[in-house]
């Protein structure tokens, strides 16, 4: 009963975005918003938010993953005294036919943390716990890339936990399709009564398109198995907010093959004091916009296609929508048009590859694009507003 009444809540909360997003929609086609030329200077807007905070620097080492084993599961874990047993349980419980270790990075946890694993690592001879200074989730999982040696990776978070034999149907999914990213079904789990909200099951299917991938699963490390290889020149960027974007915007774009997996693989849990809502109600917000320039930068060198019209479709949505939502939580006009005249400004000297670009989505969602292009070369503020709301 609880978990149909979590359901339904849900079911009104998307509902309720979707009608939003509607009536933004019509705003925009009827253009009853305000066309507002951006008159801030790129120098300028630079200036105003890195007064807040300034852009750093984006380091990758290459790595070699030595293949000694079928899958490495890597857990960042801090203060997570509450959540890690369940964590570890669902995992340490997992049945593969091949080797699998488990690397617990302990990132300078002041809770319980410490000895519930070691306890753990006593019982069980695949988890490794290795012992850090604080670096945050990027630092965590950067160290556990630097140690894995699976020919696979899998991103748990220490509150989050697994359904039962998840790791080997992602396996065969991997092995048997021959994709390079297995991107799982997951389920929302609240916190207060752990109620599981189930996802709703779909056909498994292989999938090429960027887009497609984008849109099945979330814009997180975890829930998904990757071929080691793509993270020999990526790892994540430290020091940053939303740190996870360069999944979408370095792992993904050299993928060749996914395979979408359409029952159940990962169970997260949605709290009010999530990393994500922490770091979206702080100065880090501003990284929303940071992240993405390094990532393409990044994309580039690593020789990724960054001119394919999916990619630059993709750049668009985190440019505008994604970027937006983050940016108003400062509720001023200075630091959001600031950040819309850098994009703009990386918008138009990076992405000139093509004379056209060719978006995906229906006809209502392309002309949303089309728009959000036009604003950028024109800088256009009130269009781009307007298309971020739309979106």
């Amino acid at each position: 009963m609880l978990e149909y009444a979590a359901r339904v809540a849900l079911f009104l909360k998307q509902k309720k975005g979707q009608l939003q997003k509607r009536k933004q929609r019509k705003i925009l086609e009827r253009k009853q918003y305000t066309k507002e030329t951006a008159v801030i200077d790129t120098a300028q807007a630079v200036q105003v938010l890195g007064k807040i905070r300034p852009c750093g620097k984006a380091e990758c080492k290459e790595l070699t993953f030595r293949g000694g084993c079928a899958v490495s599961v890597i857990i960042p874990v801090y203060n997570a005294a509450g959540t890690l047993s369940k964590c570890l349980d669902s995992v340490c419980g997992q049945k593969l036919t091949q080797d699998f270790e488990i690397i617990c990075v302990n990132d300078g946890s002041t809770d319980g943390s410490t000895d519930i694993l070691s306890k753990y690592e006593k019982r069980y001879p695949e988890l490794v716990v290795i012992e850090e200074e604080n670096r945050g989730g990027a630092g965590a999982r950067n160290c556990g890339l630097q140690k894995a040696g699976g020919r696979y990776l899998f991103f748990l978070d220490a509150d989050d936990f697994l359904p039962q034999g998840v790791l080997q149907k992602l396996l065969d999914d991997a092995q048997q399709s021959g994709a390079e990213i297995v991107i799982g079904k997951t389920a929302r789990c609240l916190t207060s009564r752990e109620i599981i909200v189930q996802p709703r099951t779909e056909e498994s299917r292989e999938e090429k398109s960027l887009w497609s991938a984008r849109k099945y699963g979330m814009g997180t490390p975890w829930g998904k198995l990757y071929k080691a290889s793509l993270w020999e020149k990526t790892q994540f960027f430290e020091g940053y907010g939303f740190e996870d974007s360069i999944v979408y915007l370095d792992i993904y774009p050299q993928c060749k093959k996914f395979y979408l997996e359409g029952t159940l693989s990962y169970c997260f849990r949605s709290g009010k004091n999530s990393l994500y809502k922490r770091q979206k109600n702080s100065a880090k917000g501003i990284d929303a916009l940071w992240i993405v320039i390094k990532a393409v930068q990044h994309a580039q060198e690593i020789g990724a296609d960054i001119y394919s019209s999916e990619y630059y479709q993709l750049i668009l949505w985190h440019l505008s929508t994604v970027m937006y939502g983050r940016l108003t939580q400062f509720e001023s006009r200075e630091i959001l048009e600031s950040a819309f005249v850098v994009a703009a400004e990386f918008i138009c000297k990076t992405f000139t590859g093509k004379e056209e670009y060719a978006f995906v989505g229906d006809e209502s969602e392309k002309e949303i694009y089309r728009l959000l292009e036009k604003s950028f070369q024109e800088r256009d503020f009130g269009m781009w507003v307007q298309c971020s709301k739309a979106l």
